[in-house]
């Protein structure tokens, strides 16, 4: 029974998941004005372009040494790669503030995603199969909720305002990946990453 409750569970999280990532693009659209839409889709697509990139790999080298080489023990290295490029995230905000160029939200997005897949790869590899689901969709449940309080203020949309949502977003990924990494870095140094 144990074993059914965890299926349904995750397959919960899945749908709901996917139904997100499918669905927000589309009320965004209808909310937005066509050109504060254009710049969301490319925000959005070159944030997913660099994400890959920016994680450097991390996130298929987890599951690769703990499961495949047996080497555990590694897990602050993943932790502390994300809160250094916590920090490249945070100026690329700041620097989309201040002058408004859409590449810089995008490099925001980049840096936000690769967290979030480094950290759903850990819980994949640990089991955790229902949290790295939501997690894959994580910066689309970000903006359906941000998007959903401005329908309901009824509040019209702004590329800009997208910096809420994604910063709150992007905090709770540091702070987990503060704790993470202050449970684990017992095993942290510089020698690990050869």
């Amino acid at each position: 029974m144990d074993k059914l409750k965890r299926v349904v569970i995750f397959l919960a999280a899945f749908v709901l998941s996917k139904g997100v990532t499918f669905l927000t693009p589309i009320i965004v659209s209808n909310i937005a004005s066509v050109e504060e839409y254009g710049l969301v889709e490319y925000a959005l697509s070159l944030g997913f372009m660099l994400s890959a990139p920016i994680s450097l790999g991390f996130h298929g080298a987890y599951p690769y040494f703990n499961l495949k080489l047996q080497k555990e023990g590694y897990r602050s290295l993943y932790e502390a790669h994300c809160l250094f490029i916590f920090a490249i995230a945070v100026f690329f905000i700041f620097a989309y503030l201040g002058n408004g160029r859409p590449v810089f939200l995008g490099i925001s997005i980049g840096v936000i995603v690769a967290i979030q897949m480094i950290k759903s790869s850990i819980q994949k590899t640990h089991e955790r199969i229902q949290i790295a689901s939501v997690l894959d969709s994580g910066i689309y449940y970000a903006v359906s909720f941000f998007v959903l309080g401005l329908y309901l203020f009824n509040k019209s949309f702004r590329t800009s305002d997208l910096v809420i949502p994604l910063g709150l977003y992007l905090l709770l990924l540091f702070f987990w990946s503060l704790k993470d990494f202050l449970k684990t870095k017992k095993d942290w140094g510089f020698a690990r990453f050869e």
